[in-house]
């Protein structure tokens, strides 16, 4: 796999969408000169052929579709393994028996101050971060959610 860099607005690289555009360009083509050469036609028989050749042209768009969000699906996996520094999903790190069963904490929660969600400090997100803690009442009134990893 290719060395990627994810940028804040997007997993998927300059060669990814360079490699989208003229597929997807080419399977529109074909769709268009099927249509167009379909409606041409006055007789079933005679459109049959082309029908065949624009549902090819949309299987082409639907594959390119598919490769390229997969493409950006693996890139965010990998960031996700890098940022956690684990070889499975986030979820792999943590028991989940005793994520799910543990229901309300009784101690503190971590967050980083510009963050939308607070973590348990033994969530594999939050773990090895020196995050200022404090009581669920006050994340929440800061506008937070609850992580959806370690669900404290």
């Amino acid at each position: 796999m290719e060395n990627r860099k994810l940028t804040a607005w997007s997993p998927w690289t300059t060669r990814d969408f360079a490699r989208l555009v003229p597929v997807l360009g080419g399977g529109v083509l074909v769709c268009a000169v099927a249509w167009t050469a379909a409606s041409g036609q006055t007789s079933l028989e005679d459109q049959v052929g082309w029908m065949s050749l624009g549902v090819m042209g949309l299987a082409v768009c639907f594959s390119a579709q598919a490769i390229w969000l997969l493409r950006g699906r693996r890139a965010v996996h990998a960031y996700v393994r890098d940022v956690l520094g684990c070889s499975g999903s986030p979820l792999a790190m943590t028991d989940r028996r005793s994520v799910t069963q543990a229901g309300a904490p009784s101690g503190l929660l971590v967050a980083g101050e510009d963050l939308r969600r607070f973590h348990r400090p033994e969530c594999p997100i939050a773990s090895g971060r020196e995050w200022p803690t404090g009581a669920r009442e006050l994340h929440e009134e800061s506008g937070r959610e609850a992580c959806g990893v370690c669900r404290p």
